[in-house]
């Protein structure tokens, strides 16, 4: 939750990787009154941007992971109207480890 105690935002990690075989890295289950929360994905290169996208609720990323040529963060987040007080964007993630 974001709330109006000024123009804060709320940075998130820069691009990285999890860790785990496969990653659902953000599935969106309620977003209100922001701005920002763009999810990308990057090349190896760590510049080349692959998907770049801001995902709607029921929307979300699975992707490889660790020792993968992927890599994927998101943008800050801010309040679209200040008005209003707060804002959200609520997510799911997790990982996935196949066992061999």
């Amino acid at each position: 939750m974001l709330k109006n105690k000024s123009k804060r935002q709320i940075l998130l990690k820069v691009f990285h990787q999890d860790g785990a075989d496969f990653i659902v890295s953000a599935l969106v289950v309620d977003r209100d009154n922001i701005t920002g929360g763009t999810s990308r994905v990057f090349a190896d290169d760590t510049e080349t941007i692959v998907l770049e996208h801001t995902l709607e609720p029921g929307v979300g990323i699975f992707q490889e992971d660790a020792g993968s040529r992927l890599w994927h963060d998101v943008t800050p987040v801010t309040l679209a109207d200040s008005t209003k007080g707060e804002g959200k964007r609520s997510l799911i993630g997790f990982d996935i480890e196949i066992k061999r």
